[in-house]
């Protein structure tokens, strides 16, 4: 009878105040509090990340919506994104220039940042997209000095671009079917690795919250609506699957992974995620090959 306090984080969750604590030490704990504060001096205003309106005025400081702890609960997001992006980039694509690809992007920010931090790191990035099949967010990457393609990624080769890295964060969990994604992007793989990032479950499960929560009183927004959750087993079973093999993971947690704050970890499974893991593929079509039922 008490969630209606807890579960929205809209300023009146009286959890807030603890989660944001909570993800300050968690970004110490894991290194990435250095790399927090560069992404800020890079990109002060994040607000236009997301194409509803809730998120972006949850995330703009000039609207009276703001909620402190959502924007920096995205912004900590970002830092797990770009901190792992970073190592894969460094260890399996640091031999020539690239050609990145950002699939689902809505704002070009990743791009930005990585762009920002490459003279910091072993990477080289020639060019870089980001591909979506939303004309609003091409648009809004375009005018915002991007360059947006509306397209499938598993098209791109047809359009004249070879990727050499594909990236997707939090994309993965909103499509309605992410095997068949994943085995039409196998027969276009990337030169190098494909890289995702998903909330991190230790149960799969299916998301479809504001049916849970019978939330019906405005449009569910795809950008808003997760469809499947799965635990990293699953995710990598679902990538051999559709062609591919796992070669490098990451779990980052929105709490500090010690004894002292394992308390925070029920809490955070229950009104938000414990944390997000990120997964690295290449092809391996073994047991894509082996399925007749495509």
């Amino acid at each position: 009878m008490f969630d209606a306090l807890f579960e929205i984080h809209d300023g009146a969750s009286k959890l807030d105040p603890l989660f944001h604590w909570s993800l300050k030490k968690a970004l110490a704990a894991q290194g990435m509090s250095k790399l927090y504060k560069q992404l800020i001096g890079l990109l002060p205003d994040i607000s236009n990340q997301y194409s509803n309106p809730d998120g972006m005025n949850c995330m703009d400081p000039q609207s009276p919506n703001y909620v402190a702890f959502y924007a920096d609960k995205v912004r900590a997001q970002h830092t797990f994104q770009v901190y792992y992006t970073i190592k894969m980039l460094e260890k399996y694509a640091a031999d020539k220039p690239l050609v990145l690809v950002d699939v689902g992007d809505s704002s070009g920010n990743h791009i930005k940042y990585l762009q920002g931090l490459q003279k910091e790191h072993k990477y080289r990035i020639e060019q870089a997209y980001s591909v979506n099949l939303d004309e609003k967010a091409i648009e809004k990457v375009n005018n915002n000095g991007g360059n947006g393609l509306l397209c499938r990624a598993e098209k791109l080769n047809e359009i004249g671009i070879n990727t050499d890295v594909l990236l997707s964060f939090e994309m993965l969990e909103h499509l309605s079917s992410p095997i068949d994604f994943l085995h039409q992007l196998s027969k276009q793989a990337p030169s190098k690795v494909a890289l995702f990032t998903v909330p991190f479950i230790r149960k799969s499960r299916m998301g479809l919250h504001h049916i849970r929560l019978n939330i019906s009183e405005y449009a569910a927004d795809p950008e808003d609506v997760h469809i499947f959750e799965l635990c990293p087993d699953d995710w990598k079973l679902l990538a051999k699957q559709a062609g591919w093999r796992v070669i490098d993971e990451m779990i980052y947690y929105q709490y500090p992974p010690n004894m002292l704050h394992r308390p925070l970890r029920p809490l955070w499974q229950k009104y938000e995620y414990e944390g997000f893991y990120g997964f690295t593929l290449a092809p391996d079509t073994q047991w894509r090959d082996l399925y007749t039922g495509w």
